[in-house]
């Protein structure tokens, strides 16, 4: 990022333009399985969505991907981060605006991760 005088954004763009050019690699590695298909292939992008929804780059590797197998994506938010109204129609609105650029299944999945962790803590306890 330096050396280039990058900011982090420039530097997440230009990471993806140089990661396509090596996409092809990365998908023989995915179907050297031979008669194995992948049951499941998980791709995370936390916070990072909008250079898949939004780059050319990141367009051609979710199509990549979803020629290759089937897709469904998991579009998941924290219900406590979205108590204004504003922040949780503004999810909702990336969540259609996936949905309609990459055409494909979508999964949207709520969690209030405060009383799920507090949960799991009471259930380390317990047992």
């Amino acid at each position: 990022m330096k050396y280039h005088s990058m900011g982090p954004n420039a530097s997440m763009i230009v990471a993806v333009n140089l990661f396509i050019t090596k996409f092809d690699e990365l998908m023989k590695v995915f179907f050297q399985f031979g008669n194995k298909r992948l049951e499941y292939l998980i791709v995370d992008t936390p916070g990072q969505m909008e250079i898949f929804l939004w780059s050319i780059a990141g367009f051609i590797i979710s199509s990549l991907i979803k020629f290759a197998f089937r897709t469904l994506i998991v579009y998941v938010f924290d219900l406590k981060k979205c108590v204004n109204i504003n922040t949780f129609l503004s999810n909702l609105l990336i969540c259609s605006c996936i949905l309609f650029r990459i055409k494909t299944k979508i999964l949207l999945v709520i969690i209030d991760f405060n009383r799920f962790l507090i949960n799991q803590q009471q259930r380390i306890i317990v047992g």
